[in-house]
């Protein structure tokens, strides 16, 4: 998905049962750095529905993790 103001393109990546949230910078020249992701979560949790905020300034995310639990 696109950031509001086109600068980013935000993707999710799944590795198993976890998964990351990066974005991607769009502005090219030659004063700008490369293109490489930058990774915006690391941890445990695997993320859904990944949306940016009306501004542009936020992106919001639904962060689940998946736990049981033997109750005898």
């Amino acid at each position: 998905m696109w950031s509001s103001d086109g600068k980013y393109y935000v993707y999710r990546i799944q590795r198993g049962r976890e998964s990351d949230i990066l974005a991607l910078p769009m502005q090219t020249g030659i004063f700008h750095r490369s293109k490489e992701p930058v990774r915006l979560t690391n941890g445990p949790l695997r993320y859904w529905s990944v949306c940016p905020s009306r501004d542009g300034k936020q992106i919001f995310a639904i962060g689940t993790k998946e736990r049981g639990e033997v109750v005898r």
